[in-house]
């Protein structure tokens, strides 16, 4: 949606008043149904899935010195997480075993489509943590996982994709209730905050969700229904993406080449 919202335009065209990252922790987590002490400001999405699996490896780490920790993703995932996953420590393992981490984007990117709930489960086991990137969210109504208040389950967001507000720099964690004070001590240690003025540009999306949601779910209905004209089988899209599964009778490698 970069450059598409008219609404988000006239936004960040106003010169921002120094925003309050106190306030907007507060304006977050009262529309994602959280207490505000759960929920952390990063420069977006990005940032906190990183900086998540950065502070659960390090636990998993002085649990037990031997093995890496576990991770599983779906197949077809959004790159940084499976990239970020390898990177931080996490060694991938199938969906059939026993996994400490189960990272996953919903509304899923690249498939477009919410993920059911068994989807968000699986067989890890009772000690399985749950990395969620809502990223894509918002071009619904569906509500935060955030607000389940569940052990073990993280979520990320930002103001990019719906809000149209790359340019800002500012997303968000949400830790579980049992890991809010440990993670505290890594935020602070390793993240600046977001920039004064970056914080007002948030806070005035806020003031003016409904109006600039409003719009950005309209461009994308508009374009559903166009693409659904030329792929009539899509499944529901919830976001923006969607993935077209060939029949087995096409050659994919001649198409590539």
């Amino acid at each position: 949606m970069i450059g598409a919202l008219e609404s988000t335009r006239e936004i960040l065209a106003e010169p921002p008043r120094e925003g309050d990252p106190e306030r907007l922790r507060a304006l977050l987590a009262a529309q994602l149904g959280v207490e505000p002490s759960r929920l952390f400001l990063t420069h977006g999405a990005h940032e906190g899935n990183a900086l998540v699996m950065l502070h659960l490896r390090r636990r998993a780490g002085a649990r037990r010195a031997a093995a890496s920790p576990t991770v599983w993703l779906p197949r077809a995932e959004y790159d940084q997480l499976r990239l970020g996953a390898a990177w931080t420590g996490f060694s991938e393992k199938g969906r059939s075993v026993a996994y400490d981490l189960r990272a996953c984007s919903n509304p899923s990117n690249p498939l477009g489509v919410a993920l059911p709930r068994k989807e968000l489960e699986g067989p890890g086991g009772p000690r399985t943590t749950l990395l969620v990137d809502e990223t894509f969210r918002e071009f619904s109504d569906r509500p935060s996982l955030a607000r389940e208040c569940r052990p073990r389950l993280w979520v990320t967001g930002t103001f990019t994709k719906a809000y149209g507000a790359d340019g800002i720099r500012v997303g968000w964690v949400v830790t579980p209730p049992e890991e809010a004070a440990a993670f505290a001590a890594a935020h602070g240690l390793l993240l600046d905050r977001p920039a004064g003025a970056s914080v007002g540009w948030a806070i005035s999306l806020l003031g003016q969700r409904e109006r600039v949601l409003s719009e950005a779910r309209g461009i994308f209905r508009s374009n559903e229904k166009v693409l659904r004209e030329r792929f009539p089988d899509l499944p529901e899209l919830s976001a923006p993406v969607a993935f077209d599964r060939f029949p087995r009778s096409v050659d994919t490698r001649r198409l590539a080449e």
